[in-house]
C-alpha cells in the first residue's frame, strides 16, 4: 500500500487535516481530519510502500499497546484512509 502522492498534512485552526484536491475542472475537494495516531501513521508511512504489519508496529512502539490491539487499530486506520481515497494498493 502507499499513501496517495502529494498529500500533506495541514494545520487548520489547531486541527490536523489532509486536503485532497479534486481533478482539474471539478470541485471535488475533500478534507480529512486526523487524530494524533492517524497523523503519526500518515507521517511515518507517507513516502514509502508499507504493509498492515508495519503500521501496527509503529503503533506498538509509540503507544506500548499489545499486538492484537495495534493490528485492529491499524486495520481501522487503513480502512478509513482507503474510504477517504488516501491509500492506493
Amino acid at each position: 500500500m502507499r499513501i496517495l502522492h502529494g498529500c500533506k498534512i495541514r494545520d487548520v485552526a489547531g486541527d490536523k487535516v489532509v486536503i485532497i484536491k479534486g481533478k482539474e475542472g471539478m470541485d471535488l475537494t475533500r478534507v480529512v481530519m486526523l487524530n494524533k495516531s492517524a497523523e503519526l501513521l500518515f507521517e511515518k508511512l507517507r513516502l514509502k510502500d508499507f504493509s498492515h504489519k508495519e503500521a501496527a508496529e509503529i503503533l506498538m512502539e509509540e503507544y506500548g499497546i499489545e499486538k492484537e490491539q495495534s493490528m485492529k487499530d491499524s486495520e481501522n486506520w487503513i480502512a478509513s484512509m482507503k474510504d477517504a481515497g488516501l491509500i492506493t494498493e
